[in-house]
């Protein structure tokens, strides 16, 4: 869970690649390069047996679960919104309209600080939209 402290950061490097994939782990890893996620970690992702929207993984041998969140089928109205990725010279390299985020110890369904966000985005929509009279 991310705390008021801590920073999101996700960044991939120049990529038109539509095939990239998002991983929103619960925990820091003290690496900022490269890293073979299609090879070690996306092999071992496969449904929950009673519950399809979930995924099981797991990460350094602790086990994860896991929901894929699409962005647009997020809002009751529809809303066009795009993640960007942001590199150092504060310019878009990438950008995705889903991501998956991973738990360690409660179901992903109840994640409470990525669905707030994404609520976030639904209320302002609303509060700012313009009023007919």
């Amino acid at each position: 869970m991310i705390s008021n402290n801590d920073v999101l950061e996700i960044k991939l490097l120049n990529s038109t690649d539509d095939s990239l994939k998002i991983h929103h782990l619960p925990c820091h890893i003290d690496h900022d390069g490269e890293a073979k996620v299609e090879e070690y970690f996306e092999p071992n992702i496969k449904p929950n047996s009673n519950d399809e929207s979930i995924l099981e993984g797991s990460f350094r041998g602790r086990p994860l679960q896991g929901k894929k969140i699409i962005l647009s089928e997020q809002q009751e109205t529809p809303l066009q919104v795009t993640g960007y990725i942001i590199n150092e010279d504060k310019s878009c390299v990438h950008t995705f309209n889903d991501f998956t985020t991973w738990t360690l110890d409660q179901d992903p369904q109840y994640e409470q600080d990525i669905q707030a966000a994404l609520d976030w985005i639904q209320f302002s929509s609303i509060i700012h939209k313009e009023i007919k009279m």
